[in-house]
């Protein structure tokens, strides 16, 4: 009875903020609806993300939108002004976002690793992380699967 005890207080000490997430906020549940707003890895949007296509960006933010990819909920993506042009990066959904430390905004200098995909006809990447200074945000795994799906998934545990 004790060692349940002292286990639930130190899994509660670990959703206070002290846990594996290395202070990054809990991890928001999704809207009502389907699992993960649709920005699982099933889908058309999901199997978009390809290894042999992971590839390292650098360059300057232009601007941080929101999208909605179809019957998804909305997310955010950055424009990136690199040497060969602007692209379009697409880092998570909205309400995942919201709830991170590290923020992005116009002038900000990054590097973006993630997989090249073809989205609505133009080139885009799928972020699985995101350097910004000494900081990074990493939102998916190298084989693309989406950390916001692990953080539910834990949270369940």
């Amino acid at each position: 009875m004790k060692r349940g005890i002292a286990m639930a207080a130190a899994m509660l000490g670990m959703l206070a903020g002290g846990g594996a997430y290395g202070g990054e906020r809990p991890h928001p549940a999704p809207p009502a609806g389907a699992a993960a707003g649709g920005w699982g890895m099933q889908g058309d949007y999901g199997s978009l993300f390809d290894t042999k296509s992971v590839g390292t960006y650098k360059g300057e933010i232009v601007r941080v939108v929101t999208f909605a990819p179809k019957g998804m909920a909305p997310g955010e993506a950055i424009v990136l002004k690199t040497d060969k042009g602007e692209l379009a990066v697409h880092l998570g959904p909205t309400w995942f976002l919201t709830h991170q430390d590290l923020k992005f905004g116009p002038k900000d200098r990054i590097e973006v690793k993630g997989s090249k995909v073809s989205f609505e006809g133009k080139d885009a990447i799928i972020a699985t992380e995101v350097k910004k200074g000494d900081q990074t945000l990493t939102l998916r795994s190298d084989k693309g699967f989406p950390l916001w799906i692990a953080a539910q998934r834990s949270d369940a545990c």
